[in-house]
């Protein structure tokens, strides 16, 4: 996959989610959201004949989570994704469009970009609890870590996934600008699942 010049903004997220290249940014504006698309994560169903704990009821002592993989069925797919995307065109000449993930009751949410294809030129700018905080990450780093992933012989969605850092709160928004000349159908993105932080 070839590296692109696509660029990253990542709202909301606190200092100890820096990733390599990526630069915080304070007093970011904020964004109206209410007339963007909304993706609501369903809650995962308990598991059939689960016995409720009781005082009297031993318990195993499971290993420590921060958080839980919850899956978007809204937008696994590149198809799904482009049809959710609402495109409008921009004083530069490009276009943008945006969408709202919530994963209720989460304390924070990390978004998964299943990437095929990213135009160059391309930003993208997640939205979290806090408008006015934004972390950009260049979009060569992106395409770096998963040609390096591929280099390696790792051909699966995994190794395809670029995790956004955690976006405080149980909502996160994406933005997508994509640069004068690239048509949406030349991006290639879905977002099949979250992590759905729970601390």
């Amino acid at each position: 996959m070839a590296a692109s010049a696509a660029v990253l903004i990542l709202w909301g997220c606190g200092s100890r989610d820096l990733q390599a290249g990526t630069v915080a940014i304070d007093n970011a504006p904020a964004k109206a959201a209410a007339d963007v698309p909304l993706i609501v994560v369903p809650e995962p169903r308990p598991a059939q004949g689960t016995v409720a704990d009781t005082a009297d009821t031993p318990r195993a002592v499971a290993p420590y989570k921060a958080g839980d993989a919850r899956a978007v069925p809204q937008a696994a797919t590149v198809s799904q994704t482009s049809r959710l995307l609402v495109w409008k065109g921009t004083p530069r000449g490009g276009s943008v469009a945006m969408l709202r993930i919530r994963s209720t009751g989460a304390k924070g949410v990390r978004l998964g970009l299943l990437v095929q294809k990213i135009p160059a030129g391309t930003v993208f700018r997640f939205h979290g609890g806090s408008p006015r905080k934004m972390l950009e990450v260049a979009g060569d780093e992106i395409s770096s870590t998963i040609q390096r992933n591929l280099d390696a012989g790792d051909r699966s969605d995994d190794a395809k996934t670029y995790w956004s850092p955690d976006l405080r709160g149980d909502e996160a928004t994406i933005e997508i600008e994509l640069a004068p000349g690239v048509q949406p159908h030349e991006l290639m993105i879905a977002i099949p699942r979250l992590s759905h932080i729970v601390v």
